[in-house]
């Protein structure tokens, strides 16, 4: 079976002072304070794609003691070389498991990412690509060219290119990415037998939250924005 490197981890877990027999670590609090979620997001990100990383590890087969999970961009910034890297994941994994969310944004560039896929010898695959809002067809401008050089190189190399929905699909084919097919939502992934058993209501209000966002600023001040829609593009 595989050895997998899944990027990013979907737990924040300290490691143990000392190896102990039959023991784990233990994960960072749920974040009942903002300093307790800046620590998280030190290493996963936004704690909100925490479901669709995790589902990924649920659903797949693959060797689970000889693989792991990790945030590449601050292994490649803290050693300074995306080479080094790429020499280490090449040398104990076979395969890298990319998950993503609303990332077809402006201002996207995960640094380093491009010039690492580019370096891999081992199998790529691509989950959960989606827009963060409609852009007209053909508008690469609206991604940063950083973004552009990670997508064509999963474009060329991965291989599965899974997005969230049809138009994202729709608009990756439009500007050259054109094997970007829609899986849905990894994070149904997960549990699949409980998804499939759910049924669709039978009204459905088309006002509601999707997601928001809180902002923190330098003088100890929060702002939650909240945005309405539907997700799953």
């Amino acid at each position: 079976m595989k050895r997998l490197l899944f990027f990013r981890p979907a737990q924040a877990m300290y490691r143990p002072p000392r190896s102990i027999p039959f023991s784990t670590s233990v994960p960072v609090s749920a974040g009942n304070t903002i300093a307790e979620n800046t620590e998280v997001f030190s290493l996963i990100g936004n704690n909100g794609n925490m479901v669709h990383r995790i589902a990924m590890l649920q659903m797949l087969a693959f060797d689970r003691e000889r693989s792991a999970q990790g945030n590449l961009i601050r292994w490649i910034s803290q050693k300074g070389s995306v080479e080094h890297v790429a020499k280490a994941i090449n040398k104990q994994f076979d395969g890298i498991v990319l998950t993503f969310a609303n990332n077809l944004q402006p201002g996207i560039t995960n640094p380093g990412m491009a010039e690492l896929i580019e370096r891999l010898e081992i199998d790529v695959y691509a989950f959960g690509l989606g827009l963060q809002d409609e852009y007209p067809a053909g508008a690469r401008h609206m991604l940063t060219d950083k973004l552009l050089s990670l997508l064509e190189h999963i474009n060329r190399k991965a291989r599965i290119f899974a997005v969230r929905g049809y138009m994202t699909e729709a608009w990756l084919h439009s500007i050259g990415f054109d094997r970007a097919e829609a899986l849905g939502c990894h994070s149904f992934f997960a549990y699949p037998h409980n998804v499939l058993a759910l049924s669709a209501p039978e009204h459905l209000q088309s006002d509601y939250c999707r997601r928001a966002y809180l902002q923190v600023f330098d003088a100890g001040r929060a702002q939650l924005s909240v945005d309405g829609g539907v997700s799953g593009r």
